[in-house]
Parts: C-alpha cells; sequence; structure tokens
C-alpha cells in the first residue's frame, strides 16, 4: 500500500449475480461477500473477499421448487377425489334412510289405501284417519 494508512469501513459487502460463460455454454450462479478498505481521504484502495460459485445450490433449490408444486398439486387432486368420495358416502347414506322411511310408509299407507278404498283417508303415518264423504 506504499505508505497510506487505511481504515476499515465496516461496510460488509453482499450480493448474488450470473455468470453468463456463452464460450462453453453455460450459466453460474456467484455470490460474494467482501469489506471495502479506504484510505483517508475515503476513496476505496481494497476489497477484500470471497466468490463462491452456488449453481449446484440454486439447481437444487429450483428442483425443489418444481417437487414441491407437484406434491400441492397431488394433494389438491387427492382432496378433491376424497371431497367427491364422502359427499358420495354421504349420498349414500341418505338414500339408505329414505329406503328405510319409506318401506315404514309402505306398510302405514298400504293399510290405509285399504280403508281408503272403503271411504276412509289416511292424513300420513301416525297422523289420525278421518272419514270422506265420497259422491
Amino acid at each position: 500500500m506504499g505508505g497510506r494508512s487505511t481504515r476499515l469501513s465496516g461496510i460488509v459487502l453482499s450480493t448474488t449475480w450470473t455468470s453468463d460463460l456463452s464460450e462453453i455454454g453455460q450459466v453460474r450462479w456467484m455470490t460474494g461477500r467482501g469489506r471495502a478498505y479506504y484510505d483517508k481521504d475515503g476513496t476505496p484502495v481494497r476489497l477484500a473477499g470471497v466468490g463462491i460459485d452456488i449453481t449446484d445450490r440454486k439447481q437444487a433449490l429450483e428442483e425443489l421448487a418444481g417437487h414441491r408444486e407437484n406434491l400441492e398439486e397431488m394433494v389438491r387432486l387427492r382432496t378433491g377425489e376424497l371431497e367427491a368420495s364422502h359427499e358420495k358416502l354421504r349420498l349414500s347414506e341418505r338414500m339408505a334412510a329414505l329406503g328405510t322411511l319409506a318401506a315404514g310408509w309402505g306398510t302405514t299407507w298400504a293399510t290405509c289405501c285399504c280403508r281408503f278404498r272403503r271411504g276412509w283417508m289416511c292424513c300420513g303415518p301416525g297422523s289420525f284417519h278421518r272419514r270422506v264423504l265420497r259422491t
């Protein structure tokens, strides 16, 4: 440094960039951290730091993001299938309950129909019967 006094600025520089190596057909991701040193006048005289090739890390993160998106899509599809299956089950249970109810009503209505033909009207299961006058 030739007699110049240097001082540490205290500011750590950090950045990430890409390097286009078109002559070999590659793009490389780099990251760097460093510190600038200044002279008495505030002019930068030296930059000390390190640069690291993080291309493999970036590619792994991109692959992981793709797997995450794929997994989220699979979860959405499976959730839709489960919801459809659940709705089908609920409908099946409703139909079974309706069938049980209809079987119970069928017995009641069958006895009422006989009475209706003889001049009685059925008001439904559990209700009273009243006499209908036919004209």
